[in-house]
């Protein structure tokens, strides 16, 4: 009996939600009036704010390709530790121990003494000159990789390494991972300013845009102010519409986006055949490009929003 009465929604309520729909849908099809009386304008904000987003999102889209190859090249973050010749199997078993239980992901792999001649001894050109040695110069080695390489991360594991007595030496070739890191900073950076830029011209425009529309209505506004209308009812219109302008040049960004990051990965693939890699450009999944179409209708509806809210304010009843 409890269950039945809460259950349903109380007419009130019901009423309520039916009038905002009501008042919602009717501005929403003002909004549709406004675009087809005017499409020149509203394409053309719509291509200029879509354009101004391209940008900001190519750039996020060679960052997170950046960041994916990170993970692609652990062997540039791979550490090499060279033991002295007196050291024992339980030790180098130690070793790797402490490793694995200090980073969880981490590839650990020993070679003996033994197993680097055999390997050397595989290219013909040295053999001959293996086999005349009466003892074997090559040290036994631990080669550590992380499986999710990082500069902080080698740099930890090669002082760990160069802290042991037993071991001779520690070589950590680095550089390219931490040239990719560099990158990843400062296009990061580049995006996160060029961002800036973009939004705070498309508050501009968006603004501009919509206040000139408001002005075209003054005195529409000015008739439904009198006969009771408030701000929140007058600003919804164009509060649809500065959403639409928003979210349309958000969807051509994201087109343009993927037209230039196919064109780009097209230039990307052959310049990695030459290199001898399998790196391919991979665009922005869907829920990056939702972002991006949902950032671009904010960024309308906060213009429209404070568009109208002052203009409507300098209007006099």
């Amino acid at each position: 009996m409890f269950s039945s009465s809460r259950s349903k929604p109380k007419p009130a309520k019901r009423r309520l939600l039916n009038l905002l729909a009501e008042r919602h849908s009717r501005a929403a099809g003002q909004t549709v009036v406004s675009i087809k009386n005017a499409p020149l304008t509203a394409g053309l904000m719509s291509l200029v704010i879509g354009v101004a987003m391209t940008l900001p999102a190519l750039l996020v889209l060679i960052s997170v390709n950046l960041e994916m190859q990170i993970g692609k090249i652990g062997d540039m973050a791979e550490i090499t530790a060279y033991f002295s010749n007196d050291i024992s199997d339980n030790r180098v078993s130690e070793i790797s121990e402490r490793l694995h239980s200090l980073f969880a992901n981490v590839e650990i792999r020993y070679v003996s003494a033994a197993s680097a001649l055999a390997q050397l001894s595989e290219v013909m050109t040295l053999k001959p000159i293996l086999n005349a040695l009466e003892y074997n110069p090559l040290p036994a080695a631990l080669l550590v990789r992380p499986d999710e390489p990082s500069v902080a991360t080698a740099r930890e594991i090669e002082q760990i390494l160069t802290n042991l007595p037993e071991v001779e030496l520690v070589q950590l070739d680095s550089l390219w991972l931490q040239r990719l890191e560099a990158w990843i900073g400062l296009l990061n950076t580049l995006s996160s300013a060029v961002s800036l830029v973009v939004v705070s011209g498309l508050l501009l425009i968006i603004n501009n845009t919509i206040e000139g529309g408001v002005q075209s209505r003054r005195e529409e506004i000015r008739i439904t102010k009198q006969l009771g209308g408030t701000d929140a009812y007058i600003r919804r219109p164009f509060l649809y519409f500065g959403v639409f302008l928003g979210a349309a040049g958000g969807t051509l960004a994201c087109l343009q986006t993927a037209a230039l990051g196919h064109q780009l990965g097209t230039a990307v693939k052959a310049l990695a055949l030459l290199y001898q890699t399998d790196f391919a450009l991979a665009g922005l999944s869907f829920g990056q490009n939702l972002v991006v179409i949902l950032l671009g209708a904010g960024i309308g509806w906060l213009a429209a929003f404070f568009s109208v809210s002052r203009k409507i304010a300098t209007f006099s009843y």
